[in-house]
C-alpha cells in the first residue's frame, strides 16, 4: 500500500502530500454528507439506513444515538487527517512563493482551517508562473466552489466536492522536485471512473425498475404512470360532499359508544343511545347507503407523496359496518331489517373496491367478516329459510385478486414516495450527489420488491395461504418494505375471511339439523363430510355453550382457541323454542 500511494501520490514531495490529502477529504465528504442524511432521517422519518446496514453487514444492533455517535467520531477523525496532511501539503508547495515559514504556515493554516477558497489564489501565481495554464484555471473554480457553498447557490455538498478535486487537478500542476508526470492524474481517473460507474449502475437499475413496474401494472391492471394513478385518486365522491362530510365528523363519536352486543335487548339499548347522541350521523348512513355503488375520491397532499394520501373513509366505512351489524343484532328476527342491513354492508365493502393500497382490501375483509358474523347470528334466529340465507350470503368476492392488487399498488407507487422522501430532504440544498448513493441501494431493493410481488400473483389459490421461496434479507438495506413475510400474512388474511364463510355455512348445517330434530347435534358425524379449515386444511370443530354454540378451528400453533377468539372461532346465539 505504501508503495502504491508513492508511486501515484509521491507522499515524499508536498504535491504528493496535498493530492493525497485532497483525494481523502474528498471521499470523507461525501462520507460526511451520508452521516448528515442518516441523522435527518432518523429524526424526521424515524428510518436509518445506516443502522440496517450496520445490522445487515456486521450483525451490529445499534441505537439511533450510538449510530450517530460513531459516524459522526469517523467523521471527525477522518477529516483532522485529512486537514492536517492537507496543510502540510500545502505549506510545502507555497516555498517558491512565500520565503518566510511563519507566513507560509499562517496562510496554510487559515487556507485548510477557515478561508477555503484561499488555497486556490495561493497556488495560483505560481501556476501562471510556470505557464500551467489549465491547473490555473482549476485553482480559480476550486476556490469559486468553495466561495459560493456557504451561499447555498448550489448544493454544499457538491460544491465542496467540486472544490476538492479541482484543487486536486490545479494542484497536479505546481512545481515539484519530483518530475511532473500524468500519473500524478491517475488516481483522479480512478474517481471518475468509479462515479461513471455509480451511474451506470444508477441508470441500470432505474431503467430495471420501470420495466418491472410496467410487467405488474400490467399484471395487476393498474396505471404505471404516476400522474395516471393521481389522476385516478382524484375521481369520486369528495370528503367535502354531503353525506360523507357528516359521516366523516360523526365516525370517531360513534366508534367510542359502539360494542359487540348479540343479545337483542342489549343491543337494542345500545343502538338507542348511539342514535340519541349521533341522530345527523345515522340520516346521513341512511342517505349515503341511498347512493349508487361509486368510488372515494383522495386528497393529494401538497407534498405529493402517496404515502401521505389519508383515508378517512376507510374507519367511516368500518364504524358504518358496525352501526349495520349492531342493528341486524338488535332486530335479528325482522327479516326486512336484516335484508336491508346485509345490502348496506355489502355497498359498504363494494365501496372501497376500487380504493388503492393494501390497507383498503383488509378493510373490506374486515367489513365482510362483520357482515359473515351478523348473518350466522341472524339465521340462527330461526326466522330466515335456508334459501333467503343463500341469497343473502351472494357469492364469495375474489380476496386473492384483491389483495394482489393492493399489494401492487404498495410496490409500484407506494416505495417510489419512499425515493421522492430521499431526495426531497436534499431538495433545498439542489444536491446532485448524495441521491446518487442513496438510490443505487434503494432502486436494487425496489427491484426485488416488484418482482417478488409479482411472483405472488400465481401463488393466490384458494387453497390456503401462499408460501413465497426464502429470499436472503441481510443483504438488502430496505427490508423493512413488502417482503415474502408480509405477501403470506396478507395470502393468510384471505384465508382467514374465506374459513369464516365456511364456519358460517357450516352453522346454517348445524341449525338445519335443530330445525329437524329439535335440538343441536351431539356433534358433526350427521354430516357426509366436514368442512375443511382453510388455514390448515384439517376439518372444523364443533361445541355447544350455555347460549347456543360455536364453530371454531385450529390455531396457527395447532391448539383450540378461546371462545372469545374471533379470529378461529365464532359463537352463535340461539333463540328459544
Amino acid at each position: 500500500m505504501k508503495k502504491f500511494f508513492e508511486s501515484f501520490f509521491m507522499l515524499r514531495s508536498p504535491r504528493g502530500a496535498a493530492m493525497f490529502a485532497l483525494a481523502h477529504l474528498a471521499a470523507v465528504n461525501l462520507l460526511v454528507a451520508c452521516t448528515v442524511w442518516n441523522i435527518l432521517m432518523e429524526q424526521q422519518e424515524g428510518m436509518s439506513v445506516m443502522r440496517v446496514f450496520f445490522k445487515a453487514v456486521f450483525h451490529l444492533k445499534l441505537s439511533p444515538a450510538s449510530t450517530a455517535v460513531l459516524l459522526i467520531t469517523v467523521c471527525v477523525l477522518l477529516s483532522l487527517y485529512g486537514v492536517i496532511l492537507w496543510g502540510i501539503g500545502l505549506y510545502g508547495l507555497l516555498e517558491g512563493t512565500f520565503s518566510r515559514k511563519w507566513l507560509r504556515g499562517l496562510l496554510a493554516g487559515i487556507g485548510v482551517l477557515f478561508v477555503l477558497p484561499l488555497p486556490g489564489l495561493l497556488i495560483l501565481p505560481g501556476l501562471l508562473k510556470n505557464k500551467r495554464y489549465l491547473p490555473a484555471l482549476a485553482a480559480l473554480a476550486g476556490s469559486a466552489a468553495f466561495a459560493v457553498a456557504p451561499f447555498n447557490l448550489m448544493s454544499p455538498v457538491s460544491a465542496v466536492e467540486a472544490g476538492l478535486l479541482l484543487y486536486c487537478l490545479a494542484v497536479s500542476g505546481t512545481t515539484d522536485p519530483e518530475k511532473f508526470s500524468w500519473r500524478f492524474a491517475v488516481p483522479l481517473g480512478a474517481g471518475a471512473a468509479f462515479y461513471l460507474l455509480l451511474v451506470g449502475c444508477d441508470l441500470k437499475l432505474g431503467h430495471d425498475v420501470e420495466v418491472e413496474r410496467e410487467k405488474l401494472a400490467r399484471l395487476a391492471g393498474r396505471p404505471a404512470k404516476r400522474e395516471e394513478f393521481k389522476a385516478r385518486l382524484t375521481r369520486g365522491l369528495a370528503p367535502d360532499t354531503e353525506p360523507l362530510k357528516t359521516l366523516l365528523a360523526h365516525t370517531e363519536g360513534v366508534s367510542r359508544l359502539w360494542q359487540v352486543e348479540h343479545d337483542p335487548a342489549k343491543a337494542q339499548a345500545l343502538l338507542t343511545e348511539i342514535r340519541r347522541k349521533h341522530a345527523p350521523y345515522f340520516r346521513a348512513l341512511e342517505e349515503f347507503l341511498r347512493l349508487p355503488v361509486g368510488k372515494f375520491a383522495q386528497k393529494i397532499p401538497e407534498n405529493g407523496l402517496m404515502t401521505s394520501v389519508l383515508k378517512p373513509e376507510l374507519s367511516t366505512c368500518r364504524t358504518a359496518a358496525h352501526c349495520l351489524h349492531l342493528k341486524m343484532n338488535a332486530f335479528p328476527r325482522d327479516k326486512k331489517n336484516v335484508a336491508v342491513c346485509n345490502s348496506g354492508l355489502i355497498k359498504l365493502r363494494d365501496w372501497l373496491a376500487e380504493d388503492p393500497f393494501l390497507i383498503t382490501p383488509l378493510t373490506r375483509i374486515s367489513i365482510e367478516s362483520i357482515r359473515l358474523e351478523a348473518l350466522g347470528n341472524a339465521f340462527a334466529q330461526g326466522e330466515l329459510a335456508r334459501a333467503e340465507f343463500a341469497e343473502l350470503l351472494g357469492p364469495e368476492p375474489d380476496w386473492e385478486k384483491a389483495l394482489f392488487r393492493g399489494g401492487a399498488d404498495e410496490a409500484l407507487f407506494f416505495q417510489g414516495d419512499i425515493m421522492l422522501m430521499l431526495e426531497s430532504i436534499w431538495k433545498e440544498r439542489r444536491d446532485f450527489l448524495l441521491p446518487l448513493f442513496l438510490r443505487i441501494p434503494f432502486l436494487r431493493d425496489w427491484r426485488l420488491v416488484l418482482r417478488r410481488v409479482r411472483e405472488y400473483a400465481p401463488l393466490t389459490t384458494a387453497g390456503g395461504p401462499a408460501k413465497m421461496k426464502n429470499t436472503p434479507r441481510n443483504d438488502y438495506f430496505f427490508p423493512e418494505m413488502i417482503a415474502d413475510g408480509d405477501l403470506e400474512a396478507v395470502s393468510g388474511v384471505s384465508a382467514k375471511v374465506r374459513n369464516r364463510r365456511r364456519m358460517v355455512l357450516l352453522a346454517v348445517e348445524v341449525v338445519e339439523y335443530r330445525r329437524k330434530h329439535g335440538e343441536l347435534p351431539g356433534s358433526l358425524a350427521f354430516l357426509p363430510k366436514v368442512p375443511l379449515s382453510t388455514l390448515d386444511q384439517t376439518p372444523l370443530m364443533y361445541a355447544k355453550t350455555a347460549d347456543g354454540f360455536r364453530i371454531f378451528c385450529r390455531t396457527d400453533k395447532g391448539k383450540i382457541p378461546a371462545a372469545a377468539d374471533a379470529r378461529y372461532s365464532l359463537s352463535f346465539r340461539l333463540a328459544p323454542r
